[in-house]
C-alpha cells in the first residue's frame, strides 16, 4: 500500500508545475481520494517446504497460542456498568464519597497473586522452573525449656515478685542454598550445595548414557526435574 502510494505521489509534482497556489491545493485534496490500495492474497506453498524453516514449528505454535489468547484491548462484558456496579456497590454516586475507576488499561496493569509471597527466597516469574544458588536468611527456632522446672521456680517466687517468662525469639542467620522455583517464581524446596552437585553430575550423566531416551515423557531440563524430586517428597511426608 506504501508503495503505491509513494509511486503516486512521485509523478504529482510533474502534473501540477502549471497550477497557482489554490489549484495545488484543490488538486492535492483531489489526489487523496485517488490513493489506490493494493493488497496481496496469502500464497500456498508445498508442505514439504515447511522442512526448509528452522523455526517453522516454533512460529506455528506462536500463531496457535495468541489465536486462544483474550483480546485485553476489547471492553469486559460488564462495560456497561458504572464503576462502582463493577465493584460491588449498587448505591447510586450520590452516596458513595469514595469512587475509583477501573478501565481497561488499568486491568491489563493489575496482577492478582493468591499465594502467599516469601520475599526472602521467591523471584519474579519467568514461566519456567529454575533453580538459584545463593544466601538466603533462615529461622533457628530456640528450644523452650521444661515446663516442669519452669513452674516450680515460679512457686519459689513470691506471688508479688513474679515476673513474665522471657520470650525466647527465633535466630536469624545466613545459609548458602539451591533454591527450586516453579513457573510462578515460588520456592518449593531448597537443597544444600553439595547435595545438589550430586544431584546435577547424575542428571548429566544419565543424559550423556542415553537413559533419557527411554522415559516417557523424556525430561526437560534439570530444574524440572529438581521441582518434580521435591513434589514427590512433599506427597510422601502428608501420606
Amino acid at each position: 500500500t506504501y508503495q503505491a502510494w509513494f509511486a503516486l505521489t512521485m509523478h504529482r509534482p510533474q502534473q501540477c508545475t502549471g497550477l497557482n497556489n489554490a489549484q495545488k491545493i484543490d488538486r492535492e485534496c483531489q489526489s487523496r481520494e485517488e490513493l489506490i490500495k493494493v493488497t496481496w492474497m496469502p500464497s500456498w506453498e508445498p508442505e514439504e517446504t515447511r522442512e526448509t524453516w528452522p523455526k517453522f514449528q516454533q512460529r506455528l505454535l506462536e500463531f496457535e497460542a495468541k489465536q486462544s489468547e483474550p483480546d485485553l484491548s476489547q471492553p469486559t462484558a460488564d462495560s456497561f456498568l458504572s464503576n462502582l456496579e463493577r465493584q460491588g456497590f449498587d448505591k447510586p454516586h450520590a452516596i458513595n464519597t469514595w469512587r475509583q475507576k477501573l478501565d481497561t488499561e488499568l486491568r491489563n496493569k493489575t496482577s492478582l497473586d493468591i499465594h502467599p509471597t516469601n520475599p526472602q527466597v521467591d523471584i519474579k516469574p519467568t514461566g519456567c522452573s529454575e533453580f538459584w544458588l545463593h544466601d538466603i536468611d533462615l529461622v533457628k527456632y530456640k528450644v523452650k525449656q521444661n515446663p516442669n522446672l519452669t513452674s516450680l521456680d515460679t512457686e519459689s517466687q513470691s506471688s508479688n515478685s513474679r515476673a513474665p517468662p522471657p520470650l525466647l525469639l527465633p535466630e536469624i542467620y545466613k545459609a548458602y542454598m539451591a533454591c527450586v522455583y516453579n513457573t510462578q517464581g515460588k520456592c518449593v524446596g531448597m537443597i544444600t550445595p553439595s547435595r545438589f552437585q550430586i544431584l546435577y553430575k547424575a542428571f548429566y550423566r544419565a543424559k550423556l548414557a542415553g537413559l533419557h531416551e527411554a522415559i516417557t515423557p523424556a525430561p526437560t531440563s534439570f530444574a524440572s526435574e529438581l521441582q518434580g524430586l521435591l513434589a514427590r517428597k512433599t506427597m510422601l511426608k502428608t501420606t
